[in-house]
């Protein structure tokens, strides 16, 4: 069984594995509930009521939060909450890469394209194509401001504004070999913190990527780029990303991993705050079980 992803709320983690998914109690970090899914799930994402799961062939599914249940002792199989996620308005492809989501919206990146899908009621989907299968990851705003990043001759993290139109040029493209992030660096990951440029008004993005982490401010488009040396580790292929939600160019914590080392860096001074190996306890006096991290959410 191989990890894919993972997702967090106040009470559990959920995980998307090759071989379905765990659920697992957030305070004692015991697996309490499971689900069997003979192709796995590719990727996991939750909102206050249900958790989503895409799968490699079959679309979404979902469970309703209201039931989990289960205990240490005896995990619990979920499998016969587990549901057809409703898509009157279809997909670009059956095969998903990733869910992301905020409010009412759904960010979803199929084998083909990519889908924003706002939930009932006045529910509607709009997408793209022209990124023929091109994209990887996704993160949606809460007013529907929708990134992903695409792979091409050069990799670019694109923006769609507050559409409920199909699209095939998006509105903004951060494109490497452009103004910002340098030639042949490949997009690995994504996260946007809403409304924190200096301008109090547009969005700061957190890229992790091949040749460092990128922190832009969209408002003013000044950045800082963090390599080794300032994160800890020994390489500059940083894999996942995450950031504190008020964080921001100059403000705030983000946390970031290369294959085998987790790091806190602190953007205000620029500096490595914590760092996590497998031989390394950090602050929090607990060293990663292995050196081989798929994943991170907070």
């Amino acid at each position: 069984m191989s990890l894919n992803q993972i997702w967090t709320d106040l009470e559990y983690v959920y995980a998307a594995t090759s071989s379905g998914a765990d659920i697992v109690d957030l305070i004692s970090e015991q697996k309490i509930s499971f689900i069997d899914f003979v192709d796995g799930f590719t990727t996991v994402f939750a909102d206050d009521y249900r958790v989503y799961f895409g799968t490699q062939y079959d679309y979404i599914k979902y469970i309703n939060k209201s039931c989990i249940s289960g205990s240490i002792s005896t995990p619990y199989d979920l499998t016969e909450c587990l549901f057809d996620f409703g898509l009157p308005y279809g997909l670009t492809n059956s095969g998903i890469r990733y869910i992301h989501g905020s409010g009412d919206f759904l960010g979803i990146v199929t084998m083909s394209g990519v889908d924003i899908y706002k939930k009932e009621p006045q529910g509607y989907r709009s997408s793209c194509t022209t990124v023929s299968g091109n994209a990887y990851k996704c993160f949606v705003m809460s007013d529907g401001c929708f990134y992903y990043t695409v792979s091409g001759s050069e990799w670019s993290i694109d923006r769609i504004d507050h559409t409920s139109m199909d699209w095939t040029t998006p509105g903004v493209s951060h494109v490497a070999g452009g103004s910002i992030i340098e030639s042949s660096v490949k997009m690995n990951d994504i996260f946007v913190t809403e409304e924190t440029s200096s301008d109090g008004i547009h969005n700061t993005l957190f890229i992790a990527t091949s040749s460092g982490i990128y922190v832009i401010d969209e408002g003013t488009e000044t950045h800082e780029v963090y390599y080794k040396g300032i994160v800890a580790g020994t390489s500059d292929n940083f894999i996942v990303i995450w950031a504190d939600p008020t964080a921001s160019l100059t403000n705030g914590r983000f946390y970031v991993s290369s294959s085998d080392v987790f790091s806190v860096v602190e953007s205000s001074n620029q500096s490595l705050y914590d760092f996590y190996t497998s031989s390394h306890a950090g602050r929090g006096g607990e060293a990663l079980l292995s050196s081989d991290i798929v994943d991170i959410n907070c």
